[in-house]
């Protein structure tokens, strides 16, 4: 298995789509490197705080799941030139930069881990 490095990862993010929404906020990943099936729950960890993923939803436009329910038998396809919208059910982020992890299992890259900083829009 092929393991992808994070500073590759970093181009999935769209920058500047970090937005507070109505009850939460939400960013993007474009793929933009290679198709890729996520087979675990997409983990975030926002300015040093881990989010539960049961407050995660994944969109990839054909579907819309609760990151804990993403699994082998459940998975979310990513393909190239597609976008995933990630939203989080929390309190909106305060306007400034804001640091945030994120991790998902993939089926043909394995772990997948990588940082970003943005500001909220």
């Amino acid at each position: 298995m092929v393991s992808v490095p994070s500073f590759i990862l970093k181009k999935l993010y769209v920058k500047n789509s970090l937005k507070n929404i109505e009850g939460g906020y939400r960013l993007e990943l474009k793929n933009t490197l290679a198709e890729a099936t996520v087979i675990s729950p997409v983990k975030l960890n926002v300015d040093g705080r881990e989010i539960d993923p049961k407050m995660i939803t994944v969109d990839n436009g054909k579907e819309k799941i609760t990151s804990g329910e993403i699994s082998q038998s459940k998975p979310v396809k990513f393909v190239v030139g597609s976008s995933i919208f990630i939203e989080v059910k929390d309190k909106p982020l305060q306007q400034g930069q804001h640091k945030i992890d994120i991790r998902a299992g993939s089926k043909e890259f394995g772990e997948l881990s990588f940082s970003i900083q943005d500001n909220v829009q």
